[in-house]
């Protein structure tokens, strides 16, 4: 009997304490913020996209010629401009039948080969040089050029903290105004932090120095700093 007693003393006193935790819990002020910190750097690589294609009247010619095209691209960026052959990636490879509409009609009028390769320019100074070499060759296409630095680590780590910082600020700034202070924080995310900022503007340089060859001089490329960028949202106790 007497342990039923205290068993009884016990799990009221369990009980007041669950609804005085519940009771808090309810009444806990939150506010969430999100918080960006950007840190600009100077690019150090390009990385950039190269097409290739080919329609002929039969798949095994259409291949055949993109064959020699690749072997024409592989020879301007490894043999003439020292690209190693381990920053040239195969991103895209197919064939498939070519068609054409006339008066309302499909048309076959061939089998087209394509390709594309990925490639990462480590010297930005030879990225005028290369465009230009490469623009010798028909029916390619360059795209997608964007300037990043190689190793981010260091970067990405400033921006985070410059992001958290940020929040912080923002949250001591709605929290005095409110009367309150901030106490702690409750949840920490990450969101779509990367690059962004980056200018690509090429075109043909007009040298006199060059005098009649002045097509031959490698495209000017202006390159612009780039953002390293990281965002997130914290939520944050307030007493």
């Amino acid at each position: 009997m007497k342990n039923l007693k205290w068993f009884g003393i016990v799990l009221l006193s369990l009980m007041l304490l669950s609804c005085t935790t519940a009771k808090e819990r309810t009444e806990l002020s939150k506010i969430e913020i999100a918080g960006n910190g950007e840190v600009k750097v100077k690019p150090d690589i390009a990385v950039f996209s190269i097409s290739l294609q080919s329609t002929q009247p039969t798949t095994e010619e259409a291949v055949n010629e993109l064959k020699s095209l690749q072997a024409r691209v592989i020879k301007v960026l490894v043999n003439e401009n020292k690209i190693k052959e381990e920053d040239i990636i195969s991103s895209y490879l197919n064939f498939e039948p070519e068609y054409s509409w006339e008066d309302n009609k499909r048309i076959l009028i061939g089998q087209r080969a394509y390709a594309s390769y990925e490639v990462t320019v480590r010297t930005l100074d030879d990225l005028g040089t290369i465009y230009n070499s490469l623009s010798k060759i028909s029916t390619i296409t360059l795209s997608n050029i964007t300037l990043k630095v190689a190793d981010e680590s260091t970067y990405r780590t400033e921006a985070r903290k410059k992001a958290v910082d940020n929040a912080i600020a923002i949250a001591s700034l709605y929290a005095k105004e409110l009367g309150m202070e901030l106490k702690r924080a409750l949840y920490v995310s990450e969101q779509n932090s990367g690059y962004y900022n980056y200018r690509a503007m090429p075109f043909p340089m007009a040298s006199k120095a060059m005098g009649d060859n002045a097509t031959e001089a490698a495209i000017d490329y202006r390159q612009d700093d780039v953002t390293v960028s990281a965002n997130v949202n914290v939520i944050f106790e307030l007493k």
